[in-house]
């Protein structure tokens, strides 16, 4: 339980660290509404004045919370007891090694199958982590993309941005293996 505390305080310490730098590197001065997204203005790339707008800042959280689920999943896949030596859970829960026989009636294989939701991502964590890691990716590498009214380099840098990020928050989630 305290490593989980831990965690949760690490990535809420995080977010506080992503709103703080928007705040400071908000030019604008206007009262931010629903239509309004921060923009970051950082120095001259290649002779013009770049931006990142919220829509990127979405981009890299979208990025960062693929590549730590993906993280954890490939720490799942090397040592499948890891939620049940770090957070105590039962091997046949959803968080547990066992937790592929919840797609059967009775946790049994022998009665068949149950039915299937988005691919028995509510069945148990492999599933569901890799929903999320895969809408993570995805949005996180596209979002920047489809920005067409930006040139192509800043586009490019920033899904560049996400694969860092992606990769970052990987090692980080594969690193849950080791205790934290």
């Amino acid at each position: 339980m305290k490593k989980q505390l831990d965690n949760l305080l690490r990535m809420l310490g995080l977010v506080a660290l992503l709103l703080i730098t928007i705040t400071v590197f908000n030019r604008s001065r206007a009262a931010v509404g629903v239509d309004t997204l921060p923009r970051l203005y950082l120095h001259k790339i290649a002779g013009a004045q770049t931006f990142f707008s919220g829509w990127d800042v979405l981009g890299w959280t979208a990025a960062g919370v693929g590549g730590y689920t993906m993280g954890l999943r490939e720490a799942f896949h090397a040592e499948p007891t890891i939620f049940e030596k770090n957070w105590g859970k039962s091997p046949t829960s959803f968080w547990g090694s066992e937790g592929w026989r919840r797609k059967y009636y009775d946790n049994d294989p022998s009665r068949g199958k149950k039915s299937e939701i988005l691919g028995n991502a509510n069945r148990d964590f492999w599933h569901a982590a890799d929903k999320v890691q895969r809408a993570g990716l995805i949005v996180g590498i596209t979002l920047p993309l489809v920005q067409t009214k930006r040139p192509l380099r800043q586009r490019l840098l920033n899904a560049g941005i996400s694969a860092v990020v992606y990769s970052f928050c990987y090692s980080r989630g594969y690193n849950f293996r080791y205790g934290g």
